[in-house]
């Protein structure tokens, strides 16, 4: 499923909150520290562009940079792949201009790593079996065998029903002992392989100390924390100790969170689980932050993950939903009774009054309570008016886009039929000559980009109505976009804007708007230069536009 189509699925549910209590210690911290990813993200984001700061020296030598580099191709393997992979080509081309063949190595191994994150496994193969194991250094052996287990990993999950799955299996527990052979007992990721093998071999109990002992010696801080909580949880999975499976899970998940990672499996594990548990709300909650992340960071695998879970949490969700409508509804009735009696009490009073004048006084101060209490309900009333509006108002929108694009289809339909039988009346009146200068003429496919990009400047437009004023307000006062007469939206404004519905890849972006991808990349790349505060946080920002 696309990701923007996951998107738009967690954004129909705009009021959602987190609702569901728990007496579980462990799901009480993740949800505080959830509470506090936006504080840990800038944290990671001030590291990275300390680090970036440092390629700014000209004086900076051949090994410096490469290091440097490799250093930003670590923080961002975990946080935004495209970056990543930027810095792992940066390092592949300087490599080459390196005397000790060892940087292009290291750029290599480093490379096909950042592929496999990207989705991109049929180049990650052909880099690696281009790479002769016998002239690696026993650091890069490691690496190298690390990167196949990672990529045979991945396409276990992406092809877990297809009739290669044994194949990759085996792939997988081969380079499983390669990898094994290659690291010390002190090494700490020594132990969750080490405990992936005996789960293999059917010695799961046997496991659970292992992890656990390596667990106590890392910080939730420590990188290996997350990862080494992960397989302890599944080694308690294998076990059929749920609870415990979902301590551990919420543990890793706490250290990815706390460490600005956007790159992780725990969440998602742990909703499934909360579904099975029937914590609706709960698996919902953390798989619109997991989504969330893997949308950010641009990992392929996670998001492919997500979305084999979304469609059953999404109905347990829905379902929810509608039980709680319909004790709202209840609740109106009782509501409206209440109401009932009330009034019928007003009138009762109305009528004593006037058979008792002694107690008028009396009377007069009911009478004032009880008109308080209607008057209280009134506003009660107006305002589950007003928001049935705005739902109606909301329906009849989502009503209009949908007959806007049935148009549009239909539109298509008509002219491609319409242009099919003007090429059959060429080819049948006129010679090949005249035939191949229509075929060749994109006068007709400018005049439906122009008119498919107007639908959706203005579509997007009746979402955003304030966008170009809200983007302009992130540039400085000398960079403000300025539109032409009769113009929605410019080509800067429809990059954004495929940003703001979540599309940020720029391949993605450059085959809707027909650019080239260096196009797109040099369009943001300005935009950023331009912004009025940290160009760092500038897509953040027009991400953050809602009106």
């Amino acid at each position: 499923m696309p990701q923007f189509l996951l998107i738009a699925l967690l954004a129909g549910f705009p009021f959602f909150s987190r609702a569901e209590n728990t007496d579980n210690p462990a799901l009480i911290q993740l949800d505080e520290t959830l509470q506090h990813r936006a504080e840990f993200t800038q944290k990671r984001n001030r590291k990275i562009s300390s680090l970036r700061s440092l390629l700014l020296d000209k004086n900076l030598g051949g090994e410096e940079r490469f290091r440097l580099q490799q250093k930003l191709w670590e923080e961002y393997s975990t946080f935004r792949i495209d970056s990543a992979l930027y810095y792992c080509l940066q390092n592949e081309s300087l490599g080459s201009q390196l005397p000790n063949d060892r940087y292009l190595k290291d750029a290599a191994l480093n490379l096909s790593h950042a592929y496999i994150l990207a989705g991109m496994t049929h180049e990650a193969l052909l880099l690696l079996d281009q790479l002769e194991k016998q002239a690696l250094n026993e650091g890069q052996k490691t690496a190298y065998y690390s990167s196949r287990l990672t990529l045979y990993n991945y396409l276990r999950a992406y092809l877990s029903k297809s009739p290669q799955l044994a194949n990759y299996q085996q792939l997988y527990h081969q380079y499983q002992d390669s990898l094994l052979s290659q690291l010390k007992p002190t090494d700490v990721i020594y132990p969750v392989i080490i405990a992936e093998n005996m789960m293999a071999d059917g010695q799961t109990a046997a496991t659970i100390p292992i992890l656990q002992k390596a667990l106590s010696s890392l910080q939730p801080t420590d990188r290996p924390f997350a990862f080494t909580a992960y397989t302890l949880a599944t080694a308690y999975g294998l076990l059929g100790e749920e609870d415990k499976q979902i301590q551990a899970l919420a543990l890793s998940a706490r250290s990815d969170i706390e460490n600005g990672i956007k790159e992780h499996a725990a969440l998602r594990e742990l909703a499934i689980l909360l579904e099975k548990k029937g914590e609706s709300e709960s698996a919902f909650y953390y798989t619109k932050i997991a989504l969330e992340d893997a949308t950010f960071s641009g990992s392929k695998l996670r998001t492919f993950e997500i979305g084999q879970i979304l469609p059953l949490i999404n109905q347990s969700y829905i379902n929810l939903r509608d039980r709680k409508k319909r004790l709202y509804l209840w609740s109106l009735w009782l509501g409206g009774g209440l109401l009932l009696f009330i009034l019928i009490a007003f009138l009762f009073f109305l009528r004593q009054r006037k058979k008792l004048q002694t107690a008028y006084q009396e009377n007069q101060e009911i009478n004032l309570r009880l008109k308080s209490s209607v008057q209280g309900l009134a506003e009660s009333n107006q305002l589950i008016q007003t928001k049935n509006e705005q739902l109606a108002a909301a329906n009849k929108q989502r009503e209009t886009y949908i007959a806007q694009y049935l148009k549009l289809c239909s539109s298509y339909i008509g002219k491609m039929d319409h242009f099919r039988n003007r090429l059959r009346n060429k080819a049948s009146s006129s010679s090949m000559d005249d035939l191949l200068k229509v075929l060749k003429s994109k006068e007709w496919i400018e005049e439906e980009l122009l008119a498919f990009y107007r639908d959706f400047d203005q579509a997007f437009l009746d979402l955003y109505p304030n966008f170009v004023r809200d983007f302009n307000a992130l540039l400085k006062p000398d960079a403000q976009v300025h539109l032409k007469e009769g113009e929605l939206l410019n080509t800067e404004l429809r990059i954004f804007a495929l940003i703001r519905l979540g599309i940020n890849e720029s391949p993605q972006i450059a085959e809707f708007l027909r650019y080239s991808t260096t196009t797109i990349y040099n369009y943001r790349t300005s935009a950023r230069n331009k912004a009025a505060g940290p160009r760092d946080l500038f897509e953040n920002q027009v991400k953050m536009i809602t009106s």
